[in-house]
C-alpha cells in the first residue's frame, strides 16, 4: 500500500472553485491516509460527497465562519514562524560565537558513528553536492555549524587517503568526547529543540531529533562482536561503541603488519609467540635474532593475529585501548594520574620545581587536549618502573641536561644506537628540562597521531586508520603489547577514582574477512632439553643413540662430530615426539664420533628447537655375533654354529673348561662368511665353555666386536640317527641305526605315546651292533622309540643326545 495526503487538501480546494473566492482558499497540512484497494476511487467519492454537502445553505454559512476562523489562525502562524524564525537566527549566532571562542583554545575532534557510512555534503543540506562517503569511525574537526530547518549541522575538516576535505554533517551522526563542546553542544541541542516544539505546536511537524539505543548501535558490528559487547553493555549502560569500519580486509592487515620488525616481542616469550622465518630464527643455535637492544624480536604471525583482534580485548580490562583520547574534565583527574604512577620513580616525584609528574601530566593535557592517562601511561611504557633508561638521566656525554621520556625517534638496533637517535630528536626539540620533553613529547603525540585519525592506544600501535598516512607504517610503537599493557594502567586510574560507569567512548576496528571466532592465542613453547642415555655400535659402520624424552617435542634432530669440542653437524632427522633413539650409519670402522640431539616443535608450519644435549660418543665396531647351535661332531668334537656379523672380516673363537675361567683363543676363522667351526681332539665327557667375537680389518688393523654370550657343550658320542623301524609280526618291532663312531653301545627308550615317558627297555653293549627287536608287544598298537649312543671312559657311560623319535605300529 502507498501512502498519501489527500482529504483536507482536496476539500479546501473544491470549495475555493465554488465559491470563487481564491482568498479564502487554505491549504493545511493532514496526516497520511491509508489508500484503499480501490486506490482513488474512495478520494473520488470523498470529494462528491463534501460537494454535495455544501450545496445546503446553511452549511455554507458555517463553511465561511470556519474559513474565517482559519484565516485567523494562518495569521497566528505566520507570526510565530516569524518569530521561531527570528529566534532560531538570534540562536545560531549567538552559538557560532561561543563556539568560536572554544575552536581559539583547542581543536574539536569528533567522531561519526549511529550508521555504516555517511555522506558529507557540500552545504547544510542534504540536497547538496557530496564531498565524499565516509565509514562509521571516521575522525572529523569542527570548524562551525549551521542550524536548517530546526537541524544543527557541522561545518567539518577531515581527511580521506591523506586528501584534505570539508563540509557538512548532521549533528545526529556524530559523537564527541570533549568535555566543553559536549556541555555547549548539549544546552545549543536543548535550544532547538525548544524552538522546534514551539513550531510542532503551531504546525504539526515532526521532530527531527533522533534516539540511539543500544541494539541500533550493535547492529553495525559483525555479529562475532555481539557476545562481548553484550556483555559489557549490560554491566555499563552509559559506554558507547563506535564500529570502525577500517575497509580492510583481515588478511592483507596481518600481512602488512609482519613487515619486519612492525610488531616486536620481549624474547623471554614462549616459541609460539616469536617469529620462526629464517631471518628471525636461527635453528642451528636455536636463538632468536634481537631487532631491538636489549631482547626485542620479531612476533609471529599468530601472536600478531591475537594482539590485532579486537574481538580478545571486548573485556573488562582490554577494553580501554579502544577509548577515544581526548581530555575530558569529569573523570580525568590528578588522583587518577597518581594511581597510573604509584609504583614507579614518577610517584610523588617533582618534574620541576612546585610541580609533580601527575600536576604535570593533567595541566599538559587540558592544555593539548588528550587524555593525560594516555600520556602517564605512555611514559610508564617507555621508561618502565625504575626510569633508569639514559634517554632521561640528562648525563650522556654530548647531551647533557637533554631528555626523551616519550622515547621519540629513539630507533635503532643496538642499545647505543637507540639512546643516540632519541637524544638527537632531544636536542632537537630543544627539550632541555624534563618538562620541556613532557610537554613537547605529549604535544607531538597530538598531532602527529591523535589529530591524525589514531586515537586509540590501539590505532597508535596498529596503524589501520588511512585518514592521513596511509595505513601499517605509522605507528608509534614496535612493542605489540603496548596497547593492552597502556589500557591496564587505564583502568587501573578509573577503578582508583570510582568512576568506572562514566559515558566513555570506544571506537573498535572491524575487518572485512575476518574469522568467525576470536584469534586464539599461541600457548606453544619450545620442546625441552633432551638427555643422551647412551650411544653404542650396532654395525661396523652405524651407532645407536638413545635418550629420554623431551617435552613437548615433535621430533629430534641427531647431530654428529669427531671431536667433542667440534662441529656437529645435523645427520639425522627423527620425527615423533614419543621416539627416544636413532640410528646414524655410513660411518667408519674403529672411529669415534661424537652425538648430540635436539628436540624441535612444529609451530605454524615451521620448527622450534630445543637446547643441545650433551655429547656421547661411541665407535662403529661389528655387531656382536651369537651362537645359535653346539652339537657333538663325534665323541671327541663339538661343532659350534654362530650368526654371521655384517661387514665382519673374521671370527676368532675362544674356549674354557670353566665358565668363569680364562678363555684361550683356540681358532681364527678368516672369513666374515664362514659360520661354523668344530673343535676337535677333545675328552669326550668333558664340558667346554665357548665365546666368539668378529673383527673387521681396516688397513692393517683389526677391529673386534663385543663377545658372545658364553655357550657350553659336553663332548659326547654323535647323536644316533635312526634309519628304519618296523613291525615284523604281531608282536615284534625292529629298529636300525646308524652306526656312531667310537660308541661302546646304545641304549633304546619305548613310550606309549610320542610325548610321553620315555623308558630304558635296552642297553646294547656292543657298538658295532646297530640293530634291536622289541619283542612281546601288543598286537595292532603304536610304539614310539628313541636311542642314545653312550661311550665308557673310565667305568662311566657317556651317553649322547637323544635321537629323534620314531614310532610303529605292530601287525
Amino acid at each position: 500500500m502507498k501512502k498519501k495526503f489527500l482529504s483536507i487538501l482536496a476539500w479546501t480546494l473544491s470549495i475555493s472553485f465554488m465559491t470563487g473566492t481564491v482568498e479564502n482558499m487554505r491549504f493545511v497540512y493532514a496526516e497520511p491516509v491509508q489508500e484503499s484497494e480501490q486506490g482513488d476511487n474512495n478520494s473520488a467519492d470523498t470529494i462528491e460527497q463534501t460537494m454535495d454537502s455544501i450545496s445546503d445553505p446553511k452549511q455554507s454559512e458555517e463553511i465561511k465562519n470556519e474559513d474565517n476562523l482559519a484565516k485567523e489562525d494562518e495569521t497566528k502562524t505566520v507570526l510565530s514562524e516569524k518569530n521561531n524564525k527570528e529566534e532560531m537566527e538570534a540562536l545560531l549566532k549567538t552559538a557560532q560565537e561561543e563556539l568560536s571562542n572554544i575552536l581559539k583554545s583547542k581543536e574539536v575532534r569528533g567522531t561519526v558513528y549511529n550508521c555504516d557510512t555517511y555522506e558529507i555534503n557540500e552545504a547544510a543540506d542534504p540536497s547538496s553536492k557530496v564531498i565524499s562517503v565516509v565509514a562509521s569511525g571516521q575522525q572529523i574537526f569542527i570548524d562551525g555549524i549551521q542550524i536548517v530547518d530546526g537541524a544543527l549541522w557541522y561545518q567539518v575538516h577531515y581527511a580521506q587517503d591523506g586528501q584534505p576535505l570539508k563540509g557538512y554533517i548532521l549533528d545526529n551522526y556524530l559523537i564527541f568526547v570533549d568535555t566543553d563542546f559536549n556541555s555547549f553542544r548539549n544546552q545549543l541541542l536543548q535550544k532547538i529543540k525548544a524552538i522546534n516544539l514551539a513550531e510542532v505546536k503551531v504546525q504539526g511537524r515532526a521532530s527531527l531529533s533522533s534516539v540511539t539505543n543500544f541494539d541500533d548501535i550493535l547492529a553495525y558490528f559483525p555479529t562475532s562482536y555481539h557476545p562481548y559487547l553484550k556483555k559489557l553493555h549490560s554491566a555499563h549502560p552509559n559506554w558507547t561503541f563506535v564500529a570502525q569500519n577500517t575497509g580492510l580486509d583481515w588478511g592483507t592487515v596481518i600481512s602488512n603488519e609482519m613487515y619486519p620488525s612492525r610488531n616486536l616481542i620481549d624474547n623471554k616469550n614462549i616459541a609460539s609467540w616469536k617469529s620462526l622465518a629464517s631471518r628471525d630464527y636461527n635453528q642451528r643455535t636455536g636463538k632468536w635474532v634481537i631487532k631491538s637492544d636489549p631482547y626485542w624480536v620479531q612476533a609471529s604471525t599468530a601472536i600478531v593475529k591475537y594482539y590485532m583482534d579486537p574481538r580478545n580485548f571486548l573485556n573488562e580490562t582490554g577494553i580501554y585501548q579502544f577509548e577515544l583520547q581526548t581530555f575530558n574534565s569529569n573523570y580525568h583527574t590528578q588522583a587518577g594520574v597518581e594511581s597510573i604512577l604509584k609504583g614507579t620513580f614518577m610517584e610523588n616525584a617533582k618534574v620541576k620545581s612546585g610541580m609533580t609528574y601527575a600536576q604535570a601530566f593533567m595541566k599538559i593535557g587540558k592544555e593539548i587536549n588528550v587524555s593525560p592517562y594516555l600520556l602517564a601511561s605512555r611514559v610508564r611504557q617507555e621508561q618502565g618502573t625504575q626510569g633508569s633508561s639514559d634517554l632521561i638521566s640528562g648525563k650522556v656525554p654530548g647531551y647533557e641536561g637533554y631528555y626523551n621520556y616519550y622515547n621519540i625517534e629513539a630507533y635503532g638496533q643496538t642499545r647505543a644506537e637507540i639512546i643516540e637517535n632519541g637524544l638527537k630528536e632531544a636536542k632537537r626539540e630543544g627539550w632541555n628540562s624534563r618538562y620541556k620533553s613532557l610537554y613537547g613529547g605529549s604535544k607531538k603525540i597530538a598531532k602527529n597521531y591523535i589529530s591524525q585519525g589514531q586515537d586509540t592506544f590501539y590505532l597508535q600501535k596498529f596503524d589501520v586508520d588511512s585518514s592521513f598516512n596511509g595505513c601499517y607504517w605509522h605507528q608509534y610503537m614496535q612493542n605489540l603489547q603496548a596497547a593492552e599493557s597502556e589500557s591496564k594502567n587505564v583502568k587501573v586510574a578509573y577503578e582508583s577514582m570510582g568512576v568506572i560507569n562514566n559515558s566513555y567512548v570506544f571506537k573498535i576496528p572491524v575487518f572485512k574477512n575476518m574469522p568467525s571466532s576470536a584469534s586464539a592465542k599461541p600457548t606453544q613453547k619450545t620442546p625441552g632439553r633432551v638427555s643422551i642415555n647412551k650411544a653404542y655400535s650396532t654395525a661396523y659402520n652405524k651407532i645407536k643413540i638413545k635418550w629420554k624424552k623431551a617435552s613437548g617435542a615433535s621430533g629430534y634432530y641427531i647431530y654428529q662430530s669427531t671431536s667433542p669440542k667440534g662441529k656437529y653437524k645435523h645427520v639425522k632427522t627423527v620425527s615423533g615426539g614419543s621416539s627416544t633413539s636413532g640410528s646414524v650409519s655410513g660411518l667408519k670402522t674403529g672411529k669415534t664420533y661424537y652425538f648430540k640431539v635436539r628436540a624441535y616443535k612444529v609451530i605454524s608450519g615451521a620448527k622450534c628447537f630445543g637446547s643441545y644435549s650433551g655429547a656421547k660418543s661411541a665407535r662403529p665396531m661389528p655387531s656382536k655375533t651369537s651362537i645359535i647351535k653346539r652339537t657333538a661332531a663325534d665323541y671327541r668334537s663339538i661343532k659350534l654354529t654362530w650368526k654371521k656379523v655384517s661387514g665382519a672380516s673374521g671370527y676368532k673363537i675362544y674356549r674354557s673348561t670353566k665358565k668363569t675361567g680364562s678363555y684361550k683363543m683356540i681358532k681364527t676363522v678368516t672369513s666374515g662368511n664362514r659360520t661354523s667351526y668344530t673343535n676337535k681332539k677333545l675328552t669326550t665327557g668333558k664340558t667346554y665353555y665357548y665365546k666368539i667375537k668378529a673383527y673387521r680389518t681396516v688397513g692393517s688393523k683389526k677391529y673386534y666386536s663385543k663377545y658372545s654370550s658364553v655357550v657350553s657343550k659336553k663332548a659326547v658320542p654323535s647323536t644316533p640317527k635312526v634309519t628304519s623301524i618296523k613291525a615284523s609280526s604281531k608282536d615284534k618291532i625292529k629298529l636300525s641305526w646308524k652306526k656312531v663312531t667310537g660308541a661302546s653301545g646304545y641304549v633304546v627308550y619305548r613310550s606309549n605315546s610320542k610325548n610321553g615317558t620315555y623308558k630304558e627297555i635296552k642297553t646294547v653293549k656292543n657298538g658295532k651292533t646297530v640293530s634291536f627287536t622289541d619283542r612281546k608287544l601288543n598286537s595292532q598298537k603304536r610304539y614310539y622309540y628313541r636311542i642314545r649312543a653312550y661311550r665308557n671312559v673310565n667305568g662311566k657311560m657317556i651317553k649322547s643326545s637323544y635321537s629323534s623319535k620314531k614310532s610303529a605300529v605292530t601287525l
